[in-house]
């Protein structure tokens, strides 16, 4: 029988006093017939231990929504990341498909060509249009209401955090956006893609 161990500290104790968490308690996700933060076999309502409500939350919830989550993220991030990005520092105007204001000069037409600029990325420009420097504002709130919602202790704490896993990250980004440019030339769809990503990072069926 396995062991269940927190997930920050490796801790087999619930409740408070987790050294690693932001919330300082133990959260365990591996039982879906028992409670992630208190280990009680109960449902709804009563969690003496949860910090985001009274509910006692199971394993295999936890993981459903962990992947919508992430599967949310990772759309929410390229949908940010496509938009905040300058279209000279983008494939299709290497490629000389689009012009430094975003103007299609001409049909993709190679598989490499299809890859940089397919139907998602002419959609994506489109609204890049329609948004102007209003996407600017929007980011800027959002990392304002992000910092508002914690202590400056814990702000600081996930920055020094963000630090140290940068590179580890870049590494894994790259070997990432190789691994999705060979996809989309064997055919696979953005959607597609996104799909097999969330599906192995919490081994869904």
């Amino acid at each position: 029988m396995s062991i269940s161990k927190c997930v920050y500290c490796g801790s087999t104790a619930f409740g408070p006093g987790c050294p690693y968490s932001a919330h300082r308690r133990h959260f365990h996700a591996g039982d879906a017939k028992r409670c992630c933060w208190c280990n009680s076999v109960a449902q709804g309502p009563s969690c003496p231990f949860n910090p985001f409500g009274k509910n006692h939350i199971h394993g295999v919830e936890f993981n459903q929504m962990m992947g919508d989550s992430v599967e949310n993220g990772i759309v929410l991030g390229y949908l940010m990341k496509t938009l905040s990005e300058p279209y000279t520092n983008t494939k299709a105007f290497s490629l000389k498909l689009i012009d430094e204001n975003g103007t299609i000069l001409r049909k993709p037409e190679t598989d490499e060509e299809k890859v940089a600029f397919g139907v998602l990325e002419e959609y994506m420009i489109t609204i890049k249009k329609l948004l102007g420097n209003k996407l600017d504002m929007v980011n800027t709130l959002a990392t304002v209401k992000l910092q508002e919602s914690m202590s400056i202790q814990d702000y600081e704490r996930i920055n020094a955090e963000k630090l140290k896993y940068k590179e580890e990250f870049k590494k894994l980004g790259e070997s990432f956006n190789k691994l999705t440019q060979e996809a989309h030339l064997k055919g696979l769809s953005t959607g597609a893609i996104e799909e097999i990503i969330v599906n192995s990072i919490f081994n869904k069926k």
